[in-house]
Formats: structure tokens, C-alpha cells, sequence
């Protein structure tokens, strides 16, 4: 079935698509206000986030394939924020979504806390700073439906945001053609398969190699920096392990693009679209080109 189009309504309260924004969608009782850090005074004075509710704080950090969060509840966030800034040094943005009419009470913050923190660990898409997975209160079949309906009209709106921690492996990018295929690439005696989750995620898969030793110019060079720093956090996490001469996969793993992910694989200056191919040739280009075969 093609994916159905949908509305989400953004409003910048300053007048600064970089500042304050709040995100709501038709015929949702609930809304969310986003910000970066640096303007937590001025989101303190929003009625938005001094109710009931849930929040989502987030490490906006490009070099960063699976960027840090943290997500809780309270029954008023404002105040939890508050103490967050004081003892959670990692985040620089934070959502928080509430109810327009006041309908959201501790109980429903607590079940959609729980779903979140549920969702995202099954997602693997971030580094979850919680340390804990807080059990859902019991609530009724109505207040569940209801909580259910919300949950999804967040994760929308966070994902406008910018958030890709929540996202499903269903979503289809708008080259249809570019989820039927797996991709290979074969340079520098590593061989690695991968395939496009999102126009904005490319999933390398486990036992995929990268190669031991990168390329003095990729070390040296200011623009490789953050490709040489996104390598070395994979090592020392573990994502890459030592296999000889080369290192494999532990695990899939979500790169932000393309390019990202090559670099990481091959210690060396990306050519992506003409290195990853099908299984019959195309390369990536021609397949997102939509070139003939």
C-alpha cells in the first residue's frame, strides 16, 4: 500500500526557525514544544511545558550516527527540565508534549514514558541514557486506546523534528526501488552489504568488514575529522571488533548516509554512490537516479 500523506502544523512563537516551535497535528488534543537548550528560560515562561506530561532530550550532533537521549515524564516537565539542566550535561534539544486541554494526567505520562523508552530500545537507533525501564501503570482500555493515538501523533511530530530514534524499519523512501535492493560494496579487500532504511539512514549489516588500517590522508586531512572520529567511536564501542588484518560488524548499524557509512568502512574519502552496487551492478547512484537498467 503507498504511504498516505499527512499535516503536521509548526508555529514559531519568536519568529526564528532556530528558536522556540510548537508542533501539532489536526484533530490531536495534544501538542508538543521543542527547543534548544540555550533557550530553556525562554520555554520556562510557556504554559506548554508547566502540565502534566512527557518530554524527550536529545544530543543534536551530525558526527554522531546514534545520537544520545533521554526520555521521562512529570507532572509538570518544566520543573523536571529544570533539574536536568543542572545534572544531564549531554543534551542540546529537548521536546516535551502535553495536553491542550489538561486531559493528561500522571497515569497516562506514565504509560506513554514506558511505551517511548520500550519503543526506542526495540529501535536501536540511539543511545538511551535511561537507566531504567519503568513498568506501565494500569490503566483502562480506553485511557490505553487513547494513550495509543497519542504515542503515535508524537512520534510523528518528533520525527519532524528531527528525531530518528523512534522510526520503524517500515517506512519507505521516496525512491520505492531503493528498499528492494541490498547493496555490496567490494574496495580495498573488505567486503560489506547495506541497504537504505530512510532518506536519511543506511543500515550496514552485521558480519559487514571495514578495513584495519585507514589512509594517512583520511587521518590527517580537517575535513575527514569528524568521519575519523565517528570510526574511532565505533571501535571503542564495540560496533566494530578486531578480525585479523580488518574488523567486522558486530551488529547492524544505522549510518546517517551513504557517505558516512563508507568512510567508516574504508578509512579513506567516500565515493558511495559509485562503489555500493546490486547484486546485478547498478550502482547506488543509478538506482537513486532512477537510471534504466
Amino acid at each position: 500500500m503507498p504511504a498516505r500523506g499527512f499535516s503536521v502544523r509548526l508555529y514559531f512563537p519568536d519568529g526564528d526557525p532556530q528558536g522556540l516551535k510548537v508542533v501539532e497535528r489536526p484533530g490531536w488534543t495534544g501538542q508538543g514544544i521543542a527547543f534548544p537548550r540555550l533557550l530553556l528560560a525562554k520555554a520556562r515562561a510557556r504554559d506548554e511545558v508547566n502540565r502534566t506530561g512527557v518530554y524527550v532530550l536529545w544530543e543534536r550532533d551530525d558526527r554522531v550516527d546514534s545520537p544520545r537521549i533521554y526520555i521521562g515524564q512529570s507532572d509538570n516537565v518544566m520543573t523536571r527540565l529544570l533539574s536536568h539542566d543542572s545534572e544531564k550535561d549531554f543534551w542540546t534539544d529537548a521536546a516535551a508534549f502535553t495536553s491542550k486541554d489538561s486531559a493528561f494526567n500522571s497515569a497516562h505520562a506514565r504509560f506513554i514514558e514506558s511505551e517511548l523508552i520500550r519503543i526506542a530500545k526495540d529501535r536501536g537507533r540511539s543511545d538511551l541514557q535511561n537507566r531504567n525501564e519503568p513498568s506501565a501503570p494500569i490503566i483502562s482500555e480506553a485511557d490505553s486506546a487513547d494513550a495509543y493515538r497519542s504515542i503515535d501523533d508524537m512520534l510523528t511530530c518528533i520525527e519532524v523534528l528531527g528525531v530518528t530514534a523512534f522510526r520503524s524499519s517500515t517506512h519507505v523512501p521516496p525512491n520505492d526501488d531503493l528498499r528492494e535492493q541490498l547493496f555490496f560494496l567490494d574496495v580495498r579487500g573488505i567486503k560489506a552489504s547495506a541497504r537504505v532504511e530512510s532518506p536519511n539512514e543506511f543500515l550496514v549489516l552485521k558480519g559487514s568488514q571495514a578495513h584495519g588500517a585507514p589512509v594517512p590522508s583520511f587521518l590527517t586531512r580537517p575535513e575527514f575529522r569528524g568521519e575519523v572520529s565517528r570510526r574511532q567511536s565505533l571501535i571503542d564501542d564495540k560496533v566494530f571488533v578486531e578480525d585479523g588484518d580488518h574488523y567486522v560488524l558486530s551488529r547492524d548499524y544505522v549510518f546517517s548516509s551513504p557517505s558516512a557509512a563508507t568512510s567508516a568502512l574504508t578509512g579513506r574519502a567516500p565515493t558511495p554512490y559509485r562503489e555500493w552496487r546490486t547484486k546485478g551492478g547498478r550502482t547506488l547512484g543509478n538506482v537513486v537516479r532512477g537510471d534504466d537498467e
